[in-house]
């Protein structure tokens, strides 16, 4: 087997990997009472901290931002994260019976 046969073998790997994670469903409701996230609009999230969120709901950003509360003293008080998610699970699912011999 030649490397680029291999290189391509563990892209697609890779790939399913991925799609694997964005085919598993995102339980919002558990999210916000386990206070990972915290719902501030329609479709947005506060993030208290982002390393608690799961990689399949990570994998899901669409759209983060940070924003910074500054004092009067102009120290930093506080931060908040805010998220906006993609659903992809009817995608990757598609995705993964195409690619899953």
């Amino acid at each position: 087997m030649s490397t680029e046969e291999e290189s391509g073998e563990d892209s697609q790997r890779q790939l399913i990997e991925i799609l694997e994670f964005l085919s598993i469903p995102v339980d919002f409701d558990q999210l916000c009472a386990d206070g990972i996230l915290k719902k501030v609009g329609n479709s947005r999230y506060g993030v208290p901290d982002l390393r608690r969120l799961p990689k399949h709901v990570r994998l899901r950003i669409q759209v983060l931002r940070i924003e910074t509360k500054m004092g009067p003293d102009g120290k930093t008080v506080g931060k908040l994260s805010w998220v906006k998610f993609e659903d992809t699970v009817e995608f990757a699912r598609k995705a993964l019976r195409r690619l899953k011999p």
